[in-house]
C-alpha cells in the first residue's frame, strides 16, 4: 500500500487498537519525512494530547467529499459526499489506495458550534493525520480550535506553505470572518474562524483538504457539499479537477463581505454610544460614575476594533502567501486580488473608527479632569 505523494504507509493492522507502538499515536513523530531537527514531533504529540479535552469529543461526526475524474471521457468529473459516526468506517475509507483514491477528497470537521470542540476523537484524528502525513504546521491551526479566538493571537493566521522532497506542496492556515449570529439582538454578530489544510501531490494527481468549521452546517461546509448535488452542471466539478487550488476562493467569496455589515453594525454602536456620554453632566458625582461606565463601553469597542484590524492584515497575509504558490494560477476570473483590496479598505475603515473612539475617549478623559481640578465634583 502507499501513501499518496509519501513514504511510510500504514496499514489496516496499524489503524487498530491492538497494534503494537502504531505510528498515529506518536503523530507527528511517525510521519515519513518527519524532520527532528525543525519540528518537535514529541513536543505536539504530548500537546495534541494535553489539548484533546478542547479540541476533540467523544462522538464522531464528519464528511467526506470525493471528486473524481473521468480521464476517458475529456471534462467529465464526478462528486460524492457521505457522512461518517463510526471510527471503523472512516478508516476503511483511510486505506484506500492507488486507484481507488479520488482526484480531490475533502475531510470536512465541525463544532456543534463554536467554541466546543470538533466532533471527532483524538485517535481518529490522529490516524487521519496520519495516514495522510499532514505537515505539522496543520497543527497550529488545530490547536486555535475548541475556544474563542485569543486576543494576543489576532494577527496570526498560522499560514503556513511548504514543499516536500518529491514536490507535493502543503498548505495550511486559519482565516476569521464575521457571521450573524441569530441569537441575542444585544450581540448579532460573531467572529468564527474556519481551519484549512491541502496537500496537493504533484506525482499521484491526488489533493487532500482537511476543513475545520466552527459549527454544523456552515456556508462553507454546505458549498463543499453541495459539489455532489450539481452532476447536472459540470462548470465547477470541472474548475476543480484542473486546478484544486481554487477552492481556497471558497471562504474568501462566502465570508468577505460580512466584514462590512459588521462593521457597519459596529460604527452604529459608536455613534450611539458616543452621543450617550456626550450628553452625561459630569459635574456631579453620579454623574462621573455614568460616565466612567460609557467610557469603559467605548474602550472595549475600541479593543474590538483593533482586533478585526489585526484579521483583516492576516486574512491579506493568507492571500498574499496564496499568490506565491507555483502553479496556483490565481489569474483572471480566479484571481484573489479582489478579496485582498476588500481587506485592505477594511483595515483603512477600522483605523478610521478606532481613531474617532479614542478621540472621544481622550475627549471625555480631558473633560473628566478637568472638572475634578476645578472641584466641580
Amino acid at each position: 500500500m502507499s501513501n499518496p505523494g509519501h513514504s511510510n504507509p500504514i496499514t489496516l493492522n496499524q489503524l487498530t487498537p491492538q497494534a503494537i507502538n502504531p505510528p498515529w499515536r506518536d503523530y507527528p513523530a511517525g510521519i515519513g519525512g518527519h524532520n527532528a531537527i525543525t519540528t518537535p514531533g514529541k513536543t505536539l504529540s504530548d500537546r495534541l494530547s494535553g489539548l484533546s479535552e478542547i479540541l476533540f469529543s467523544d462522538e464522531i461526526d464528519l464528511r467526506i467529499i470525493d471528486i473524481r475524474s473521468n480521464n476517458g471521457n475529456v471534462g467529465a468529473a464526478t462528486c460524492t459526499q457521505k457522512a461518517y459516526k463510526q471510527a471503523a468506517e472512516v478508516e476503511n475509507v483511510l486505506l484506500q489506495e492507488g486507484k481507488d483514491l479520488p482526484r480531490i477528497r475533502t475531510i470536512s470537521l465541525h463544532s456543534t458550534k463554536s467554541p466546543l470542540p470538533l466532533e471527532i476523537t483524538e485517535n481518529l484524528m490522529r490516524k487521519i493525520l496520519t495516514r495522510y502525513q499532514v505537515d505539522p504546521a496543520f497543527l497550529s491551526v488545530l490547536f486555535s480550535f475548541g475556544e474563542l479566538p485569543h486576543l494576543a493571537e489576532s494577527g496570526s493566521s498560522n499560514i503556513a506553505s511548504t514543499v516536500s522532497s518529491d514536490g507535493s506542496r502543503n498548505i495550511s492556515y486559519q482565516i476569521r470572518y464575521a457571521e450573524e449570529n441569530h441569537r441575542s439582538p444585544d450581540r448579532p454578530w460573531s467572529v468564527r474562524q474556519t481551519g484549512i489544510y491541502h496537500h496537493h501531490t504533484a506525482k499521484s494527481n491526488f489533493d487532500l483538504f482537511i476543513l475545520l468549521h466552527p459549527i454544523e452546517n456552515s456556508l462553507f461546509e454546505q458549498q463543499v457539499a453541495s459539489l455532489a448535488m450539481m452532476q447536472s452542471s459540470q462548470t465547477e466539478l470541472t474548475s476543480l479537477v484542473e486546478n484544486p487550488y481554487r477552492m481556497h476562493l471558497m471562504p474568501f467569496a462566502l465570508y468577505l463581505d460580512n466584514w462590512r455589515w459588521y462593521f457597519r453594525y459596529l460604527g452604529e454602536e459608536f455613534q450611539n454610544k458616543n452621543d450617550q456620554v456626550m450628553t452625561v453632566d459630569i459635574k456631579t458625582s453620579a454623574g462621573v460614575s455614568l460616565n466612567f461606565d460609557k467610557v469603559q463601553a467605548l474602550r472595549d469597542l475600541e479593543d474590538t476594533a483593533l482586533s478585526l484590524s489585526a484579521y483583516c492584515k492576516a486574512g491579506s497575509e493568507i492571500i498574499e502567501a496564496l499568490h506565491e504558490v507555483p502553479g496556483a494560477e490565481f489569474q483572471g476570473i480566479w484571481s484573489l486580488k479582489q478579496f485582498d483590496a476588500r481587506l485592505r479598505g477594511h483595515t483603512e475603515n477600522l483605523s478610521v473608527l478606532t481613531k474617532r473612539i479614542s478621540n472621544t475617549i481622550e475627549l471625555v478623559s480631558a473633560e473628566n479632569q478637568k472638572s475634578c481640578g476645578l472641584g466641580l465634583i
